[in-house]
Order: structure tokens, then C-alpha cells, then sequence
């Protein structure tokens, strides 16, 4: 009864039975054990009695079912889980779902009960295979915490008895790939951790290999020193966001861009020593990590971000840290001060810098009266000599002052835009019909907007030629 039922069981029906013959049986039979009566136990007890009598072929399903028997009855991972389900999983899905519900306190337990021994099955079946899934299992986990790698890496020290990861040389690839593959940027602290478990230079046997990774460790470690600079001023950046920008000019100048107006736009806002400190750090990312940036571009960077933080302590500060005249020199040694860098921004790119930032304030002021004209007028009473287009920035805030004088309401930027100067001196003439005599204010005010370019005839020319059209409009013959 039990062949017509169940004719499939007729091949094994002999009294001469192949190995290979056998070998199906006990697997078929534990397959059908597991999936009737869902007892991995039973299933797995036949496979190990098919083995004990040498029969081949069983070590996958044995290794599938010692994994099925840990999930169900000692993991706490979903009882219904059947062999089936386990046969369709790649075996890094099989790690993961074997550590999924380990807790923060028994992690590393459950590395030594769980997943070592599953590791150890897979490199059985495949040399190789090992450190293959634990390096993917382990990058994968740090890209959201680098908490439970940590911990695997705790006890794989060099000084540790029993090792998870036993090569040195693994040890620090997967370390590096974790740390750089993390996308959080408040890991910091847990990366430095990580660092102290990897071996010295020196330690074990050196091969070219071995000596390339120390020297990648060596780079994290300044990497760090740079994110952990960034923390300290409030940018956070992951890691991998260091390592990638390191040569990269543009991008080494945009971070070091944020960073000093990050600082400049602090509340309470910093002090000089602040200042200062960021300075050095800044020259300290540059020489350790950010070599592609040239140094001197860190103080230009530095005295730009002093220029434009809108405080005149500031900006003063900022005129320190400039050649202020064609005549200056960087002080000797001697007498510089303490604290203080002798490197000074040249001259030209001073002047570019104070023009660039008075600008700025100008534009944005709403009037003559507004702080920030104040402001604009400080960043170009740094240039102690004056050049003429520094004096020509004074001269068009002195200008404000006429024009205001003259009863014209009219915006900062929108004198700095006016193409044609003369049509603001017409517009004076036009608030008050006494205005054209007062004659010298109203050259003196052409001079200040430069009517007519550098030409002073022209100029004059054209102002008395509007002052006498006015007088014989209103019939003045005098």
C-alpha cells in the first residue's frame, strides 16, 4: 500500500541499492521530515546517522539544516521559517537573519555561538567564502552604525585569545571600508574606537600588502583629525565626505568657505581668541589632509570670512592679517606678536578682498545711515595708502551724503547701477529749482560719482552747462 500511495519511493524498491541511490534517500526523507512535521531536529538527527555511515553528499543539507535548527529553536527568528525558504537565501541573507535579533549585550555571544560556527560551515563548502560574507555583512551594518562592527572588531585584536577575525590584514580592510562606508556623521568617537583595535605597524608578519593597508590607517588617521576639527566648529561631515574631498581644490575650498562663515555667523558671536584657534586649525586640515589647497588660500579664506562677518571688531581684526599699504613687509620673528601668524594676505589680494566685502555691505544698505555702510566704510579704511579704487568706493559713499543733502531718496545699489551719473545730478536739480546755485557742491558731488569717467573737463563742462540751462529756465540772468 504504501508504493501505491507514494509510487516515487519504487526507485529505492531493491535489494541492490548504489551510493548514489542512498544518498537521495536519507536527503529526500530528511527534506520530508522537516516539511511534514516542521522538526528540524529529526531531520537533521538523519542526515547525521546518514553521514556517520560515510554516505556522500549530505554536508550542504546538514550545514542548511544545523542553520535552520539555530534560527528556529535559538535565535527567536520566525519559527515558520521551513528548509525551503533557507535553500532559496543567498548566505549573507542567512548571516544577517541569524544576528537580526541579537541584542546590544549578547552581540558578541551570539558572534561566537551563531555566526562563527555558520562561517566556519560556509568556508567548508567553499574556501574563501568566509571572509568574503563577513566583510559584506559587516560594511553593510556600519553604513547606518558602526555600534555592532565595533564590537566585532573589539575581539579581533591582535592581544585578543580567540579572534572573530583572525587576519590582521582582514582586519584592517574591513575596519577602513566600514569607517569610510558609514553615512552618519556623529560616528566619530566610534571610529577612534575602531582604530585603537587594529594592530601597530610591526606587528605579525610584513608583506607589501600588510605595509599598504598600515599606510591606509595611517591616512584615516589624520582623515579623523580633520572630521573631528570640523565637530569641534560645528560641520559635521561623515567620514567618507573627508576622504573623498581630500583632492579635490574646489571642494576643499568650499568646506573651508562654510566652516569660517559657520563661525561668523555663531550667537553669542566668537572672540578673536576663537578666531584664531579656527585659523590654526584650518592651516592644520590644510597640512595634514588638504594638501590640494594651496596655504595661502586658507588666509585669504580666513581674512575674507573676518571681512564679512558683519561685526567690526572683525574687520579690524582682518586688517592684521593683510598687507594694508604697498609698503608693507610681514614682521620679523622678533616682533611678531604672540599668537599671532607672520603670514600676511599681499597686497593685491587685500585690496580685492576689501572691495569684494564693502561691496557687499554696500549694496545691501537700505541707506546712508544703515550699519552696514558703516561697515563698508571700514573694510576700505584698512588700505592705509588709498588706492584709487579703494578711494573710489569712498568716494561714492561720500556721495550718499550729497545726493541725501539734495532731498534724493534713492537705494545704495541703485546709484552704484546708474550708467549714466549725470541723470542723478539732473534729478538734484529737479527736488528743488534753487538747487543749480549751489554750484561747488554740485561739482564737487559730480567728482565723487565720477561723471564722465576720469575726464575732469568734460565733467565740469557738463554739470555748468545743466546750472546755466536751470538759471535761464528760471530766468536768472545773474
Amino acid at each position: 500500500f504504501l508504493y501505491e500511495s507514494q509510487p516515487e519511493l519504487l526507485k529505492y524498491k531493491s535489494t541492490e541499492l548504489s551510493i548514489n541511490l542512498v544518498s537521495d534517500w536519507y536527503w529526500k526523507r530528511a527534506e520530508e521530515i522537516e516539511d511534514y512535521s516542521m522538526q528540524v531536529d529529526c531531520a537533521l538527527s538523519l542526515v547525521r546517522l546518514g553521514m556517520e555511515r560515510n554516505i556522500p553528499g549530505l554536508h550542504s543539507l546538514c550545514d542548511n539544516l544545523v542553520t535552520l535548527e539555530t534560527l528556529v529553536y535559538e535565535t527567536g527568528c520566525d519559527t515558520t521559517l521551513t528548509l525551503k525558504d533557507l535553500q532559496q537565501m543567498k548566505d549573507i541573507e542567512k548571516l544577517r537573519l541569524l544576528m537580526v535579533n541579537s541584542s546590544e549585550e549578547r552581540y558578541v555571544k551570539n558572534a561566537y555561538q551563531w555566526m562563527v560556527p555558520f562561517l566556519h560551515r560556509c568556508e567548508n563548502q567553499s574556501p574563501g567564502l568566509a571572509n568574503k560574507l563577513l566583510k559584506e555583512y559587516l560594511v553593510t551594518l556600519a553604513k547606518e552604525d558602526l555600534k555592532f562592527p565595533l564590537k566585532i572588531f573589539e575581539h579581533s585584536k591582535p592581544a585578543c585569545q580567540q579572534k572573530i577575525i583572525s587576519d590582521q590584514d582582514l582586519l584592517m580592510l574591513i575596519a577602513l571600508e566600514c569607517i569610510y562606508g558609514c553615512k552618519r556623521d556623529d560616528q566619530l568617537s566610534l571610529c577612534y574606537d575602531i582604530l585603537e583595535c587594529l594592530p601597530q605597524r610591526g606587528y605579525g608578519p610584513e608583506t607589501d600588502i600588510t605595509n599598504s593597508l598600515h599606510d591606509k590607517v595611517d591616512e584615516l588617521e589624520q582623515i579623523l583629525s580633520v572630521s573631528e576639527l570640523l565637530e569641534k566648529h560645528g560641520l559635521q561631515k561623515p567620514i567618507s565626505f573627508v576622504k573623498d574631498t581630500q583632492n579635490c581644490p574646489e571642494e576643499a575650498r568650499k568646506l573651508m568657505i562654510r566652516l569660517t562663515r559657520h563661525t561668523g555667523r555663531k550667537q553669542p558671536p566668537v572672540n578673536e581668541s576663537y578666531w584664531m584657534g579656527l585659523l590654526q586649525d584650518m592651516l592644520d586640515m590644510q597640512q595634514n589632509v588638504y594638501t590640494c589647497l594651496e596655504r595661502d588660500a586658507c588666509y585669504e579664506i580666513f581674512t575674507e570670512s573676518l571681512l564679512c562677518s558683519s561685526r567690526l571688531e572683525n574687520i579690524h581684526l582682518a586688517g592684521q592679517m593683510m598687507h594694508c599699504s604697498i609698503w608693507s613687509i610681514d614682521p620679523p620673528v622678533s616682533v611678531a606678536s604672540k599668537g599671532k601668524p607672520q603670514y600676511r594676505v599681499c597686497y593685491e589680494k587685500a585690496i580685492e578682498l576689501v572691495l569684494a566685502a564693502s561691496r557687499e555691505y554696500f549694496n545691501s544698505s537700505a541707506n546712508l545711515s544703515d550699519t552696514c555702510m558703516d561697515l563698508a566704510r571700514a573694510c576700505l579704511q584698512l588700505i592705509t595708502d588709498c588706492p584709487p579704487v579703494v578711494q573710489e568706493e569712498l568716494d561714492l559713499i561720500r556721495a550718499l551724503s550729497y545726493l541725501e543733502e539734495f532731498g534724493m531718496k534713492i537705494l545704495p545699489l541703485q546709484v552704484r547701477l546708474c550708467c549714466d551719473r549725470l541723470s542723478l545730478i539732473k534729478e538734484c536739480l529737479l527736488q528743488l529749482p534753487s538747487h543749480y546755485k549751489q554750484s561747488a557742491k554740485l561739482l564737487e558731488l559730480a567728482d565723487l560719482l565720477r561723471v564722465a569717467g576720469d575726464d575732469q573737463t568734460e565733467r565740469k563742462g557738463k554739470v555748468l552747462i545743466l546750472l546755466v540751462e536751470q538759471a535761464l529756465h528760471l530766468q536768472d540772468y545773474k
